[in-house]
């Protein structure tokens, strides 16, 4: 699965990087810097009880490419229903519930998945659910970035694309796109038994600590 995962996100970008090679190298460098500050993050949350690498990738896969396919999906279904006919204006319902919805929503199936089978057995604190979630966050919020920059028809509008997501994280000095996920890792972490007073407390230390991402 991690190869399939893997393949998608790469051929998301190598399609946009056709559209826009020099914007999609911006974002991708941008972006990945960005992330890997967030993804280091978890990782040292993650420290009190490591989970295997192979799961924490397949978190940062997973949102990278199945959530965003998942969340586009989903939003042009909602954009149909809500706004029959249109073909130039986005509906603003859609913009403003159903992008937020739809995007939460497939990134939190992979802690859905997480809790089936012998994965189950790895999700044994609330930590571990905000490092899941949070590596998920991450993925997508990195594709995402790359996605707006490098979709620039120009390397001025990329440049100006950056300069504007990066004002308005600095703004709002908190990432919805990493910060959201672990908000629904938080309440399915409330349901793992066991999770010990230390675990949870450091959990929603670093859940709140993501306003540095």
């Amino acid at each position: 699965m991690l190869i399939l995962l893997g393949t998608i996100a790469g051929l998301i970008i190598i399609a946009l990087t056709a559209f826009n090679p020099v914007g999609t190298g911006i974002g991708f460098a941008l972006s990945s810097v960005a992330m890997t500050v967030v993804v280091l993050a978890y990782l040292w949350l993650d420290r009190w009880e490591p989970e295997p690498p192979r799961l924490l990738i397949l978190a940062f896969l997973w949102g990278a490419s199945v959530a965003v396919i998942v969340a586009s999906i989903l939003q042009l279904v909602a954009e149909a229903a809500l706004n029959p006919g249109a073909t130039e204006s986005v509906s603003p319902i859609t913009v403003v519930l159903g992008a937020p919805l739809t995007e939460e929503a497939a990134k939190g199936l992979f802690l859905l998945l997480m809790m089936t089978g012998r994965r189950r057995n790895e999700l044994n604190s609330l930590t571990d659910c905000l490092v899941y979630a949070g590596l998920v966050g991450a993925g997508f919020a990195w594709l995402e970035d790359i996605l707006y920059i490098g979709g620039g028809e120009t390397v001025g509008d990329s440049l100006l694309t950056a300069a504007m997501r990066l004002m308005s994280r600095m703004l709002t000095k908190i990432s919805v796109g990493t910060s959201g996920t672990p908000s629904v890792g938080r309440p399915e972490g409330n349901w793992i038994p066991n999770g010990g007073a230390g675990g949870h407390g450091m959990a929603l230390a670093a859940n709140d600590w993501q306003i540095l991402e």
